[in-house]
This record gives structure tokens, sequence and C-alpha cells, in this order.
């Protein structure tokens, strides 16, 4: 497998209400291993604050009543919840020989991601482990902004089922940059690359000639995308595609039937 220099640089961790401590290890151990900045990011999100400073905007109690949204109440937790944050990610990265930074920003989720977000970044949208927390919008405004930026997207799974295995490329055409990200993580990583042909049968040699990555540690084969979503054969730790070869929902739809982090470039 030849050597391919990667355009990434830093990786964004994107906190959210729910994030699990799996999707933090993760985007700790991927950073590690490219030598990649890693900035942990809470987004506050300044829209609840705002929203709760208009006259007609009420909370329901429990009991069925109403009353004004402690906008003082609503910061406080937000700190308390920002600090638990810090802790986990100082906790993941500790000892790592690479640059790290936590950050809080208050604006709205969509001008936030608009604002830091680079095309050398890889930004980390964590799944949230409870139904409520990926139901809530902010959820929604991260995924769709960071999906919608020019960076790559690594989508986390609330349960990833392994740390070690192959590297696995899903490949529409032979020039397809999936190729090229997921070979630098499998050479980063010591592990198989596996590139997966969803176009024309037919261009799976075309694939591996065009790609230049030849080697006993290199597999090609022709799937459909819907038959790899129902394979269990392959022990992949990670699946690189890129956007036009998949919706958003078939992506976090990989991600969450096979258990491991999908990138999107």
């Amino acid at each position: 497998m030849t050597t391919r220099r990667h355009k990434f640089r830093r990786l964004v961790l994107g906190f959210q209400s729910g994030t699990p401590v799996t999707s933090v290890q993760v985007a700790a151990r991927l950073a590690a291993t490219l030598q990649l900045d890693l900035l942990g990011l809470f987004l506050a999100g300044g829209g609840l604050r705002e929203l709760a400073g208009l006259p007609f905007v009420h909370e329901i109690t429990l009991t069925g009543g109403r009353r004004r949204i402690d906008i003082e109440q609503i910061s406080g937790d937000i700190a308390f919840r920002a600090q638990e944050l810090e802790r986990m990610f100082a906790a993941a990265v500790e000892g790592l020989s690479i640059a790290t930074e936590f950050q809080i920003w208050g604006g709205s989720v969509q001008d936030s991601v608009a604002e830091f977000s680079r095309t050398e970044d890889i930004l980390v949208v964590s799944e949230p482990e409870k139904p409520a927390d990926r139901a809530a919008a902010q959820f929604a405004w991260f995924l769709e902004a960071a999906y919608s930026s020019s960076a790559a997207v690594l989508l986390v799974p609330p349960a990833v089922i392994r740390s070690s295995g192959s590297i696995m490329a899903i490949a529409a055409t032979a020039d397809d940059p999936s190729i090229a990200a997921a070979a630098l993580i499998a050479e980063a990583t010591n592990e198989r690359l596996i590139i997966v042909n969803i176009g024309h049968a037919g261009d799976t040699e075309a694939i591996r000639q065009h790609s230049g990555i030849l080697g006993e540690n290199v597999k090609c084969i022709a799937m459909s995308i819907e038959r790899l979503r129902a394979d269990l054969m392959f022990q992949e730790r990670l699946i690189v595609l890129t956007r036009g070869a998949g919706s958003k929902s078939t992506a976090f739809a990989i991600a969450s039937e096979r258990e491991v982090p999908v990138l999107i470039v």
C-alpha cells in the first residue's frame, strides 16, 4: 500500500445533550492515530435563552400549569453541563500527544458550524443514546449543518462494536475520494483495506488499478449498498463513503446497523 498524504488537519467533536462517552473515546483515538488537532466543542446554543426571554413563551408544569421560563436556571444548567462535558473530554484525551482544546459556543448551531468549520476538518456527529435526545431539534440542526459544510463528517453510533478491524471504502466510481481517505486510515492503523464497489460490477478491476493501491492487504469486491447493510461477513472498524454515495439517512442506517463509525468525505 502506497503512502498518501491526507488533507485533514483537525477533528472537531461537537458535544450535544446525551453525547455518549464512547463517541468521545472514538474521536480521541482517531485524532491520535491520524495526528490531528482535537477540538471539543460544546454547542450551548443561544436559541433557547432567546426564546425564554419572549413574554408570550411559557413552560408547562407537570401539574398542567403554566409559568415563565427561568433564564437564570437555564444558564446555570448549561454551565453545569459544560463542566461535565469538559471533564469527560479531558479524561479521553489524557496522555495523547496531540493538540487538544475545549470550547463553548453560545450562538445558534447553524451559525456556529458555519463560523468554526474548515475544509480540513472532520466534524464528529455523535448519535445520542436516548430517543428523546435523538429527536431534539439541536441534534438535527447540528447534523444538517455538518452535512452541509465543506468538512468531512464522522457519524458515530451510540454503541461501537469494535476498535480494531478492516477499513472499508464504499466506492461508486474508480476515482471515488473515499478510497484515498480509507487507504490513509488503513495505513495509519495497519489494518486491511476493503474497497466495496457499489457501481457497475465490471468496474471492480478498474477501481483497483485506478486507485494504485495494490497488495495482499487490499481487497476489492462488487456489492450493492443494500446487500452490504445486511451482510455481516466483514469485520470492519470504520466505513468511508462520499456524500454522493448515499443520503444522510443511509449513512446513519449503516452506522447504526453495523455499529461502526461512518466517515463521509
